[in-house]
């Protein structure tokens, strides 16, 4: 029975990458009693590997060197009174990530009014420090470890939808193209949090010269009454050639290998470099494989 045995010591072996958390806080103390009262957290067999930074500015070394932390505990005081607020906006503005969760805790409860910081920064939680118990920081890891979870979780399927579009240029008929479009379509809406979308394709220079009779394709009932407008929208980017953001919609202007396409998504959720990089792969990749199926 020694295989038992060796199965059982090589399961052993295998650890979880724990989850990487930040501390904040010009006082050592607090560090270490955080680091205390999570001493055995667990979250889906994970646990924390945490890290200390005691200024605003050493936090910001440690983002700019590291992967993103899944939390960031911030200290709102520091080498300024406003240092944790200027850290979280650095963050998110500078560095893109949107993925860490920021918890901005605070001494000076009155310094700060809750309800404008909660309004005014991309954080997940503003807490005294008097009222972070064992139990409340513990909930609030369970809480943002889950977001976290399900953002990471996003990103990979945004990774994955990219790999599928890369695929559009095998694609060897045009019926087989359409199909393969129509699904993608479908999915870029649901990763963009977008509940409509249109795209459409033409010769470049040639007025109304689509390439096929269903360039023009809807992905939504068609009884929802915004047609008139969406042709608008689109006929508006093909004539001014480039890319329009507004709070209702964003429509993504594409030229290349003789063709103009637009690609118009209504209501996406937010619209950043990972939302760009994978409409314009998708546009991109349209406009070759269209260009080699007509040749072919």
């Amino acid at each position: 029975m020694d295989w038992l045995a060796s199965e059982d010591s090589a399961e052993a072996k295998i650890v979880k990458t724990p989850w990487k958390i930040l501390v904040v806080d010009d006082d050592h103390e607090i560090f270490g009693v955080t680091k205390l009262a999570l001493g055995h957290f667990e979250f889906e067999g994970r646990g924390l590997d945490i890290h200390y930074a005691k200024s605003a500015a050493a936090g910001q070394l440690f983002f700019e060197q590291h992967d993103a932390a899944a939390i960031a505990l911030v200290d709102v005081v520091m080498e300024t009174d406003d240092a944790g607020l200027r850290l979280v906006e650095y963050v998110r503005e500078d560095l893109e990530n949107h993925y860490t969760r920021i918890v901005l805790r605070t001494g000076l409860p009155g310094f700060a009014p809750e309800g404008e910081i909660v309004k005014s920064y991309d954080i997940d939680g503003y807490k005294a420090k008097t009222e972070l118990t064992q139990q409340s920081l513990v909930h609030c890891f369970y809480t943002s470890l889950r977001s976290y979870r399900d953002l990471v979780r996003i990103q990979q399927f945004q990774q994955g939808l990219e790999a599928l579009i890369d695929s559009l240029l095998t694609m060897h008929t045009l019926e087989s193209f359409e199909v393969i479009t129509d699904s993608l379509l479908v999915q870029l809406r649901a990763v963009l949090s977008a509940y409509d979308s249109e795209f459409i394709i033409k010769l470049s220079g040639i007025e109304g010269g689509y390439v096929h009779e269903n360039a023009f394709r809807r992905f939504a009932p068609e009884d929802n009454g915004n047609e008139d407008k969406y042709k608008n929208i689109l006929s508006n980017v093909l004539r001014e050639k480039t890319d329009i953001i507004t709070d209702e919609y964003y429509a993504h202007y594409n030229s290349s290998r003789g063709y103009e396409s637009v690609l118009l998504l209504i209501g996406p959720k937010a619209v950043n470099k990972f939302t760009k990089r994978l409409i314009s792969l998708f546009s991109a990749n349209v406009s070759v494989i269209l260009e080699r199926l007509q040749s072919e």
